[in-house]
């Protein structure tokens, strides 16, 4: 065998480890997009924005604001995670991918 027909063998088979690399990142992309409009779901059925927007009403006369935040949501096209808070307000352990739905009420105090 020459080194040109090992070289286009090892070609052969780099060609297929990528095939199937990008195959298995396609299907973990595909998996966590259905985990994080799963949970997209939960949070929009707990009512939380439509609580903040009543309290708001109530309490604060309108005054307030509501954001809420996708823990996923980068400022450009990509999707990437952003470090969070864990549930005890503690920093997530390194290397611990935490998808969050943040919603918040904030308003001016006394002015």
């Amino acid at each position: 065998m020459t080194w040109r027909e090992t070289l286009q063998g090892l070609k052969d088979e780099l060609t297929n480890v990528r095939a199937q690399r990008q195959r298995r990142l396609d299907e973990e992309a595909a998996s966590l997009e259905k985990e994080r409009d799963e949970l997209s779901e939960r949070a929009q059925e707990l009512g939380i924005d439509e609580l903040l927007t009543e309290m708001n009403i109530t309490l604060l006369d309108g005054g307030g604001e509501i954001e809420t935040i996708f823990g996923w949501v980068s400022a450009g096209d990509e999707l990437e995670l952003e470090p969070g808070i864990g549930m005890n307000e503690e920093e997530p352990d390194a290397g611990e991918d935490t998808d969050v739905i943040t919603t918040i009420l904030s308003w001016k105090e006394g002015g």
